[in-house]
């Protein structure tokens, strides 16, 4: 095997990777949503990843050396993917059925697809068209076996729909900043998407005086630390 083979294959290993811990993610969110409040949610969910990852960085498994000429691509990429795009998510499948927003996150690839054609001029093969969209079709029928249910959720329908559009100017604007290492930008991202939400989530409990009960939420509730994890 060649290396530019065995990069491939560990590219399409972690794509693929990268998807089913997507899914998951989306499963969990909708299952856990129902007792705890979306903030919350995002809150815990990035403190989490924010400590794994300086645990990796104080262990040396992980490298950051940020420029700071490149800190303004990455806070863009931050802006629009963690904080835009799980805001409008995680609040869009609160408000409507899964069946609803599994088949508007499904978009995502076309989404993705069309702003990669207008803003980086890439030409997609007939043969990765015709793979996007044999996809997006099969989440579809995926997540409408069971019937379609509606909820009518004006607000929830144009959040998913926010969220798909940030999903897809992130992926344009992640490309962009080829200068710095996928680690870097990930980096970035955490850290962003926990300041961001932890903060909206310790000053929603300090008003509503569930301090406390925040904090001790992993704690108490196994199926919420469980979705978190």
């Amino acid at each position: 095997m060649t290396e530019i083979q065995k990069k491939t294959l560990i590219g399409c290993v972690c794509a693929v990777s990268c998807e089913i811990l997507f899914g998951l993610s989306y499963l969990f969110t909708k299952k856990i949503t129902s007792d705890v409040d979306a903030v919350t949610l995002l809150g815990w969910r990035f403190l989490l990843a924010f400590i794994m990852m300086n645990v990796l960085l104080i262990a040396g498994y992980i490298n950051i050396n940020i420029k700071k000429k490149h800190l303004p691509s990455l806070l863009k990429i931050a802006v629009l993917q963690p904080i835009a795009y799980f805001t409008c998510e995680t609040f869009g499948i609160q408000m409507t059925t899964a069946s609803e927003s599994g088949s508007i996150i499904a978009c995502i690839p076309i989404a993705s697809l069309v702003a990669s054609i207008l803003f980086l001029q890439k030409k997609p093969t007939r043969f990765q068209t015709s793979g996007i969209c044999l996809t997006v079709v099969g989440v579809i029928v995926c997540v409408t076996a069971k019937g379609f249910e509606s909820s009518f959720s004006g607000i929830g329908y144009i959040m998913l729909c926010m969220a798909v559009l940030s999903y897809s100017l992130y992926c344009v604007s992640a490309e962009k900043a080829y200068k710095t290492t996928s680690i870097e930008k990930t980096y970035v991202m955490i850290s962003c998407g926990a300041c961001f939400f932890a903060t909206m989530a310790i000053a929603r409990s300090i008003a509503a005086g569930t301090v406390v009960d925040l904090f001790m939420l992993p704690f108490q509730n196994t199926v919420f630390l469980f979705s978190i994890l």
